[in-house]
């Protein structure tokens, strides 16, 4: 699959931590699941939250790709 949009990963937890999805587990981080949608300008359009859905990231982010295209 191509996409016309880039993904970004976080590896090194700069932006979990950044956007305030950052929590702790013991002495180890890790981020909640959350999926940020942002357009061209940088302005966030949704925000989506859900720890074991994972279909719910997926139809929401294409939701709301194909509303701002």
């Amino acid at each position: 699959m191509q996409l016309n949009f880039p993904l970004v990963a976080d590896s090194d937890q700069r932006l979990a931590a950044a956007f305030g999805v950052q929590r702790l587990w013991g002495l180890l981080p890790f981020a909640k699941r959350v999926t940020f949608v942002v357009d061209g300008e940088g302005v966030v359009r949704n925000v989506i939250s859900s720890e074991f859905n994972i279909d719910k990231h997926v139809d929401e982010a294409i939701a709301t790709l194909r509303s701002i295209s």
